[in-house]
């Protein structure tokens, strides 16, 4: 799946997996109609990023609050997203983790989890400004969330 020069970059968060996995989720259908339209159907499509953390707490989650089965059915399309070229994931290596260890200290005043923090870094790393995220950190952190 070839992306456009200039398709933009996406990060994919939790947040978002949770709504598209669980039908009880909150932003479900809006969740999923973007998730559709905006990641799988886009012309061009957009260049998806997320990281082994995002997958570690989604499926954590998923398995948690929707069933076993769901959370590996969700974490097997990811991975065959990726396979197919259409999804990145980034590991968090020792430098990526220690940047996101300063801005945890940092920002005490916020209540953002590790792994936001370790999202935080990928973004600036890769100039993101935009994450498919229903989570309140991002804009905290001034990255744009979508859907609106």
């Amino acid at each position: 799946m070839a992306l456009a020069d200039d398709a933009p970059t996406v990060f994919l968060d939790t947040s978002a997996l949770l709504a598209v996995f669980d039908e009880s989720d909150q932003w479900h259908e809006r969740a999923t109609n973007y998730w559709k339209t905006d990641i799988i159907q886009s012309l061009p499509r957009p260049r998806v990023v997320l990281t082994d953390f995002i997958i570690d707490e989604a499926a954590t989650r998923i398995r948690r609050d929707v069933s076993h089965q769901k959370a590996v059915e969700a974490v097997n399309l990811l991975l065959e997203m990726k396979r197919r070229g259409a999804f990145e994931i980034l590991a968090i290596d020792e430098v990526r983790f220690n940047a996101a260890w300063k801005i945890f200290v940092q920002y005490s005043d916020q209540d953002f989890s590790f792994t936001d923090c370790t999202s935080f870094v990928v973004c600036e790393e890769l100039k993101v400004t935009r994450a498919f995220a229903f989570d309140s950190h991002f804009q905290t952190y001034r990255i744009t969330t979508a859907p609106l």
